[in-house]
């Protein structure tokens, strides 16, 4: 019986020893040593999003984005021209606006957008040129009624930044208006980008 379990103990043992043997061996023909696990990748917070802008407090103005001026209405002009209509919805705005620039000095420079529909584009119209005048009219109206021109900025957007599809008479002239951007206040120049794009 001591002999059988000599027995059993030694074919054990050597068993045992040729399984390492086949290991390192196998270790061996790999270079040595074990594969090492892949290093987990390193994870790169992402930047914190801006704050948000911060509307412009004005007196007796609402905002109708951080530096739009929310008007009540639109001015008109006749049809294809820069001419303003003076009627009592364009003299509601205007005289508005300019009451706002006389209330609100810490407005040193107002932007005047034009902007069209894309009426008249297939035949070569120059939408551009006309929303620019048409911008130009309003700055011409203002400075006769007392806003010097060095606090004025005009731009013509044409049918660059429709706020609706031009699919309907009245969409067309939803995207038919003169928007009032405050560019710089109290000297400090704002974001020049139009707030709406």
């Amino acid at each position: 019986m001591r002999v059988l379990k000599e027995f059993l103990l030694i074919t054990a043992v050597s068993w045992a020893a040729g399984a390492v043997g086949c290991h390192a061996s196998a270790q061996a023909k790999l270079g040595g040593t074990e594969p090492t696990p892949p290093t987990p990748a390193t994870v790169v917070a992402e930047p914190p999003p801006p704050p948000p802008k911060k509307t412009i407090a004005l007196k007796g103005v609402r905002m109708k984005s951080p530096t739009q001026i929310d008007m009540p209405g639109d001015i008109e002009y006749q049809t294809g021209s820069a001419k303003i209509l003076l009627n009592d919805k364009s003299k509601k705005v205007l005289t508005l606006l300019a009451q706002i620039l006389k209330d609100n000095p810490e407005i040193t420079k107002l932007r005047i957008e034009g902007h069209t529909d894309n009426q008249g584009e297939s035949t070569g119209f120059d939408n551009n040129k006309l929303s620019k005048e048409r911008a130009d009219s309003v700055a011409e109206w203002l400075t006769k009624n007392g806003i010097d021109a060095k606090r004025l900025d005009v731009v013509g957007w044409g049918s660059q930044h429709p706020i609706t599809q031009n699919d309907s008479p009245e969409h067309m002239a939803l995207n038919r208006r003169t928007e009032f951007h405050v560019e710089e206040f109290n000297g400090k120049p704002l974001d020049r980008a139009h707030s709406a794009h």
